[in-house]
């Protein structure tokens, strides 16, 4: 099983050249493997990857696992290992099809780091310190892989040289900075590298359960705060019940991002298991009570789940 997803994550650099060659609009989108993907990872990326290879005849898709990135957190390489596996037989269980696109893990491709480093002798500290997800870190304590994860990725994106990168809105700060390393390179090595367009996700931000103002993410060690793909009924059942409100109760169910974000995330995460508006979910739960709000979630189970069987 090992050496199967091994050979299937390895691209033929041949292939690749012929990929390149004709004109189609070329799609790239990566995942960190840091553990089972959860709903966050299938609404705000997964989903739209299987939907973009369903009767696509004029794009190039490229999806990359993209472990050089997911090094950050120290893992230890037995983890590393089991997490790249995790995640690219989830991918595979939602319906992507590597007959319709490029699956790939990123460190088997040397150019990325070679490429990071050609960008990285073109770009100030001075623009690299104004990204505002480097802001949030002590720079006199941060490791250097965190400070230059942002460039890296601007070559992930050039490297395959993407027309289009769907991300999530948190990723809109990094794909401004691959528009500058276009800008960049292309003005000193001539026209190279096309500028890459943003497809963001339609679905809000899904957050943790136990804490709301938090993303919800793969390496959180409370596994409460998020739902998994690989969650049966009880799992999601018991995470629901258990995740945090408020005690409001008038009304009880109302979307409200900043006074009542555990609320509004739980709105959020039944509308995008339902395809509903998030105005649809309110006004139909609007009498009923955060509890028996919770309790109809047997619909996450129902349309996630089904996704990955």
């Amino acid at each position: 099983m090992y050496l199967c997803l091994m050979n299937l994550l390895k691209v033929n650099r041949q292939f690749i050249n012929r990929f390149y060659s004709n004109n189609k609009i070329t799609v790239f989108s990566g995942i960190q493997p840091t553990g089972v993907p959860h709903i966050g990872n299938y609404f705000g990326a997964i989903k739209s990857w299987i939907q973009l290879q369903e009767n696509n005849v004029d794009k190039k898709l490229i999806y990359c696992i993209v472990d050089l990135h997911s090094m950050t957190s120290l893992p230890q390489p037995v983890t590393m290992a089991t997490n790249i596996i995790d995640t690219t037989t989830s991918l595979l269980a939602c319906g992507l099809d590597p007959n319709k696109c490029i699956l790939y893990k990123q460190s088997d491709i040397l150019e990325h780091c070679q490429l990071h480093w050609i960008l990285g002798c073109l770009l100030t500290t001075n623009r690299l310190n104004s990204v505002p997800t480097l802001k949030e870190h002590n720079k006199e304590s941060l490791l250097y892989g965190v400070y230059s994860y942002p460039l890296l990725m601007a070559a992930d994106i050039l490297l395959c040289k993407a027309s289009l990168v769907p991300v999530g809105e948190d990723q809109i700060p990094h794909l401004e900075l691959a528009h500058r390393m276009v800008e960049l390179f292309n003005n000193r090595y001539g026209f190279t590298f096309p500028q890459p367009r943003i497809q963001l996700s339609n679905c809000p931000r899904l957050k943790n359960l136990k804490y709301p103002s938090m993303k919800m993410s793969k390496s959180d060690t409370n596994r409460h705060g998020r739902i998994d793909l690989t969650d049966d009924q009880s799992d999601i059942t018991m995470k629901v019940k258990q995740s945090v409100t408020d005690g409001i109760r008038d009304p009880e169910i109302e979307y409200d991002i900043v006074n009542r974000p555990g609320v509004s995330n739980l709105i959020s995460i039944y509308s995008a298991c339902t395809g509903e508006t998030v105005t649809d979910t309110v006004e139909k739960f609007r009498n009923v009570t955060k509890t028996e709000f919770k309790s109809s979630y047997g619909c996450c189970y129902g349309n996630v789940n089904s996704n990955s069987e």
